[in-house]
């Protein structure tokens, strides 16, 4: 089955992202690595009448070591998170955790963000 027909915002920064949150309001949805996203709106459980698609904004990209915290950026595939140096030395437990998500062609797509659960339904009125 197709998606139904939706429109797409494609911000380059995060201020950009939440003006097209603001803007679209509830039927918005985010689009990361699309891996659960997709599938739903193939099988139109979710249908958003606009798709912001995070993939072109640099700042949500990235792993960096700042004091005592590892950050990493919410579009940062979770192949990256277990490969990557400085999670290796200082978060070891994330680096071996990322691993046993799935399989690593699904971790070279999926986004860190991504394992958040997608909201399929929104509440009853009573």
């Amino acid at each position: 089955m197709k998606s139904a027909a939706y429109g797409l915002v494609v911000p380059t920064t995060i201020d950009e992202a939440v003006a097209a949150l603001v803007e679209h309001g509830p039927d918005a949805r985010l689009l990361a690595g699309g891996q659960s996203l997709m599938p739903l709106m193939a099988a139109r459980v979710v249908r958003p009448s606009v798709v912001i698609d995070l993939g072109r904004i640099p700042d949500l990209f990235g792993i960096v070591h700042r004091g005592d915290h590892v950050a990493v950026g919410a579009m940062t595939t979770q192949r990256a998170v277990e490969r990557s140096e400085t999670v290796v030395q200082h978060v070891p437990l994330l680096a071996l955790a990322v691993t046993r998500i799935a399989h690593a062609t699904i971790r070279n797509a999926a986004r860190s963000v991504a394992a958040s659960p997608t909201p399929t339904r929104r509440p009853r009125s009573p």
